[in-house]
């Protein structure tokens, strides 16, 4: 016994309490013991005993702090008492066995490095009454086939991990309880960590806490169970529930004012298997949730029974790319920004309510009835309240779904999708005057499914970006239709960006955006269809059909199109673009440069009265490149202000037929060209004084005659 204030016993080296047989060490009333490391019960068979009691009373260890190392051995530390180390260990090796207890205010126990509960053997620590243990990472059944519980109950009684981790089962089995009003603190944390591990964790009664400084993982690679209930309280910046492919997680809150707020996102089968219960008048918040989130994983949600909340403040998937299934039932409520389910995956008779937006599988209807709130029905009586407000907005969340905006209601979504998951058809329809549907930012058509938008009679879509089939197998279509309708895009409009898009403007609707693209990347087709008078595409910058895929523009009946330059066959060999203008009144205007055949291929048809204009023109720009041109029949014009080069460094070839015209300033004849003037087509001459100049056909043969002005009055060559 060190016993008194000023009594102390200074070892340089290791002290054994119970090294072969039974010992006891007892510190009281201000003693104080120094040595190296610490070993009680070092080996099998022995006993080890040690008790620090007093306000005063210390054990200090320069180095680590065996408590059963191979024995069984108890460590005490009460009303005031204090032991210090670097590493702590309770239940060292196979079939040892060891218990800590600290005890009343300002009883402390230091770890300046980890602390491991049941580290290759039985380990259990009891913080009680006020007292206080204090270490870096915690471990409970730190090794395969270890054991470690750990109680930290009543008021003041605090666990700081200040360290960082704290793993509830590592590698073996591990039981946390945190009841009357104790405290546990740590950063990123897990319940059941690696693969064979198992975990579970209470936390119970009022003023009962775990706070998280990071992710807590129900499940990391192992088994982890997480209960809190009458009052308890965890809090965590991230949740998952079965975090790894393999792993099980479960929580259950239960009870009036039992709560888990993540501050961040909720998974609940992120990878694994997850399963969330929130009932008897439990909470749960978060900013985000998940309900089976990646392939291959389950996530279930039972929210049951009045006063029991899922409360999410952004958006909430159940099945993103995993199966999922929400039910709510008995009075229990979910509430959630922006929704995104299938109908099927919900079940009860609950109230799910979306106060910004929703992606499902339904028939979502904004008119004059609704304005922006829709209601659908689920299950056995459950009802799914959404408002439009500014959140995520589309149809079509992994099955058939709908979305009518009408009779002038006017919706702000932050993003909007139509087909938006794998397997997949959504339809969206605005229609009407004064009816819109504005997305501050991307609207896309065909996401990792099939989607079609009809804006008619006057309807109003605004994006920053649109696009038309966004995915590689995956299908978009938009017709805007009618006078007055409108699709307005601030920036890019993609039909068929990485998978095929179809863009139809009809019977004066209207389309606009800063640059266009038909068949943006290799394997993309788009398509674009101008018909009727009033009908006007209008892109203000640049419009590349057949980028890097396949594009086709159509222009008929008086459709209109207008842009800067144009590009048919943009960037690669393998890209193609085709444009066909058609019809008296059909106008394709470029401000700029008209390449048919830039790198890749391209054709140009102009026929029956069709007209294009641009400043410089080319057939086959650049090595590798083909151009091909056809204009035919009477009123239809090819209208150069400057010159036209035809097979510039790649392969040209023109036809002017059935009284075309083509206009030019300069007509540039390169070395691989081919020109075709049949019945009573026309190529004019700009200024008067120009000339047409051929230039290498082929290898040794140098053509020698040039068309030449001889007067400055306007004449006409014909050819043919």
């Amino acid at each position: 016994m060190v016993w008194g204030t000023g009594s102390q016993w200074n070892n340089a080296n290791s002290l054994y309490i119970g090294g072969r047989g039974s010992g006891t060490l007892d510190i009281q009333a201000g003693g104080i013991v120094t040595n190296g490391n610490g070993f009680l019960a070092r080996v099998s068979g022995s006993t080890g005993l040690a008790m620090i009691s007093g306000i005063g009373s210390e054990w200090i260890n320069n180095g680590l702090l065996n408590i059963g190392s191979n024995g069984v051995a108890t460590l005490n530390i009460l009303a005031g008492g204090k032991a210090s180390n670097n590493i702590g260990n309770l239940g060292v090796n196979s079939g040892s066995t060891g218990e800590a207890t600290v005890s009343g205010a300002d009883s402390q126990w230091i770890n300046n490095g980890e602390l491991r509960v049941g580290y290759g053997g039985s380990g259990t620590l009891n913080v009680l009454a006020g007292g206080t243990v204090r270490n870096g990472h915690g471990f409970l059944g730190y090794s395969p086939d270890s054991s470690g519980q750990v109680t930290v109950s009543g008021a003041g009684s605090e666990w700081i991990n200040y360290g960082g981790f704290l793993y509830v089962g590592n590698r073996g089995a591990g039981t946390l309880n945190i009841a009357e009003g104790g405290m546990v603190t740590s950063r990123d944390s897990s319940v059941g960590s690696y693969a064979g591990s198992a975990g579970e964790v209470t936390v119970s009664g009022t003023d009962s806490r775990w706070d998280i400084d990071g992710a807590l993982l129900i499940g990391r690679d192992g088994s982890g169970d997480l209960s809190i209930q009458a009052s308890g309280l965890v809090t965590s910046t991230t949740g998952s529930l079965g975090r790894y492919q393999g792993s099980t997680g479960e929580v259950t809150v239960s009870g009036t004012s039992s709560q888990w707020i993540n501050r961040g996102t909720l998974y609940v089968g992120q990878q694994g298997v997850g399963t969330l219960s929130i009932d008897a008048g439990g909470t749960v918040t978060s900013t985000s949730g998940y309900l089976g989130s990646s392939a291959d994983s389950t996530g279930e949600a039972i929210v049951s029974g009045i006063g029991s909340q899922w409360n999410n403040r952004g958006d909430f998937y159940v099945g993103l790319a995993g199966s999922g299934k929400l039910r709510v039932v008995d009075g229990g409520q979910v509430t959630t920004g922006t929704l995104y389910a299938s109908l099927s995956d919900l079940r009860g008779d609950g109230t799910i309510t979306a106060t910004e937006g929703a992606i499902v599988d339904g028939d979502m209807v904004f008119d004059a009835t609704h304005g922006n709130q829709s209601l659908l029905l689920f299950a056995t009586g459950g009802v799914l309240h959404v408002t439009a407000d500014g959140g995520v907005l589309g149809a079509g969340y992994k099955g058939v779904g709908s979305l009518t905006i009408a009779d002038g209601v006017a919706l702000e979504s932050s993003y909007g999708y139509v087909g938006y998951n794998s397997g997949s058809k959504g339809v969206a329809t605005v229609t009407g005057i004064g009816s819109q549907w504005n997305s501050s930012n991307s609207l896309q058509v065909g996401r990792y499914g099939n989607g079609t938008l009809t804006v008619q009679s006057g309807g109003k879509v605004t994006s920053s970006v649109g696009t038309l089939g966004v995915n590689p197998g995956f299908e978009g279509e938009a017709t805007v239709t009618g006078g007055g309708s409108q699709w307005i895009n601030s920036g890019f409009m993609f039909v068929g960006d990485q998978g095929s898009g179809k863009l139809n403007i009809e019977a004066g609707g209207t389309v606009t955006n800063s640059k266009g693209y038909l068949g943006n990347y290799p394997g993309s087709v788009g398509e674009a269809t101008v018909s009727g008078t009033g009908s006007h595409w209008t892109t203000a910058g640049n419009l590349l059909v057949g980028y890097q895929g396949v594009g086709t523009l159509n222009i008929q009946s008086g459709g209109i199109v207008t842009n800067e330059e144009s590009y048919l066959g943009y960037l690669s060999k393998n890209s193609l673009g085709e444009a066909t203008v058609s019809g008296p009144g059909s106008q394709w205007i470029n401000n700029g440069y008209l390449s048919v055949g830039n790198n890749g291929g391209g054709k140009l048809s102009i026929q029956a009265g069709g007209a294009v204009s641009n400043t410089i023109g080319a057939l086959g720009s650049f090595s590798g490149s083909t151009g091909e041109a056809t204009v035919s029949g009477t009123g239809s014009r090819w209208d150069n202000s400057a010159d036209l080069f035809v097979g510039g460094s790649g392969s040209g070839k023109m036809d002017v037929q059935s009284s075309g015209t083509v206009t030019s300033r300069i007509g540039f004849f390169g070395p691989q060209h081919w020109f075709q003037g049949s019945g009573d087509g026309l190529w004019k001459r700009l200024p008067m004084d120009q000339q047409f100049r051929l230039g290498r056909r082929s290898p040794g043969q140098r053509y020698t005659d040039y068309f030449k002005r001889r007067t400055r009055q306007r004449r006409w060559l014909t050819l043919g």
